[in-house]
């Protein structure tokens, strides 16, 4: 078995029974993140400034990254959301100084537990669950909602949720996996696949730099493809409007 999992196989059976990261400035023409299309689905690379880098594998070609954000990451799949968040204890103040690992995330899922319960008619959070391995403490939880959208509570919270978690203690973060989905059907333990996936979690302690400029000019006549943006090769072949999705601009550290 690969070196992490240790953690998740930990995770996986405690739910069927019962160090900071250093952050070194990358240069600012680094893209935030980037993604990029593996044998196996998806590599997504963290590269904001201010919050820890790291790369993590999503298996399956059908998600689709939804927000790129410092502190929270969004991928779907259809009715499923995958959330990656850093909770930041110096802005939220859940812990306090002398907790050991396991106390700062019990602190941190009391805090959690706070903000669900007034979201629900009726909620349930599961008993956490720890490990501990090369890169710190982990917490496996998780919480299940019925009855949203009370009153007073903003109009676009489906009205029965269930979230699997898997909370990473990495001070002064609390850096949250989050399965989330609607209805019934969602897991409400930890599966195969989300063991897969945190299996390739790897922090970059050095973020990533931008690629030097070629030294080689570009090459000319034939298809442009070298600096030309692949939306004007639509425009020229096909005469329409190219893609007409997001950006492809991305956000810089």
């Amino acid at each position: 078995m690969p070196r992490r999992f240790a953690v998740a196989a930990a995770l996986v059976a405690a739910f069927g029974a019962t160090g900071c990261v250093r952050m070194l400035s990358a240069p600012s023409e680094a893209p935030a993140y980037y993604t990029q299309v593996t044998d196996k689905g998806w590599l997504y690379a963290h590269n904001w400034a201010g919050t820890p880098c790291f790369t993590i594998e999503l298996l399956g070609e059908t998600w689709r990254l939804a927000k790129s954000d410092p502190e929270k990451i969004t991928w779907t799949r259809g009715d499923e959301v995958l959330s990656i968040m850093f909770e930041d204890n110096r802005k939220l103040g859940f812990a306090v100084s002398k907790m050991l690992p396991e106390d700062a995330l019990r602190a941190y899922l009391g805090y959690q537990a706070e903000i669900i319960q007034p979201l629900f008619d009726y909620q349930v959070i599961h008993p956490p669950k720890f490990t501990t391995e090369y890169d710190g403490t982990w917490m496996g939880w998780g919480w299940e909602g019925k009855g949203g959208k009370r009153r007073g509570v903003r109009a676009g919270i489906p009205a029965d949720q269930k979230h699997v978690v898997m909370s990473l203690w990495q001070d002064p973060y609390a850096m949250s996996f989050d399965w989330g989905g609607k209805g019934t059907t969602h897991a409400t333990e930890p599966t195969l696949e989300m063991v897969m996936m945190l299996e390739t979690l790897e922090f970059h302690p050095d973020c990533f730099g931008g690629r030097p400029p070629s030294r080689k000019p570009a090459a000319t006549g034939g298809r442009p493809y070298a600096g030309t943006d692949f939306n004007d090769e639509l425009e020229k072949d096909e005469g329409g409007d190219g893609f007409s999705g997001p950006s492809s601009t991305r956000p810089r550290r």
